[in-house]
């Protein structure tokens, strides 16, 4: 995948932050891991359940969606191969 950042959000910064991301329309939210072979998108980046949740998202140029590639890993995960994704 083309440019990377990790950062963590407050719970009172999430509402902002999703705000701006799906307004656009021009981002998507994906899931980075998860337990199908298929591109799992999202409505949102916000997390419900703040106890031991780890959220691996993507936000990813809505006009790349279809370039993206999964690789299986582990007993039925599925992760963004991001060697061969924009």
């Amino acid at each position: 995948m083309g440019r990377q950042l990790n950062f963590f959000l407050h719970p009172d910064d999430q509402i902002d932050f999703d705000d701006l991301i799906t307004k656009s329309g021009e981002v998507a939210i994906i899931e980075l891991i998860n337990n199908s072979p298929d591109l799992v998108t999202l409505n949102t980046s916000i997390v419900e359940d703040y106890e031991g949740s780890i959220r691996n998202l993507g936000l990813i140029l809505s006009k790349h969606l279809d370039q993206i590639k999964l690789k299986g890993f582990g007993k039925n995960l599925w992760r963004v191969d991001t060697n061969k994704s924009p």
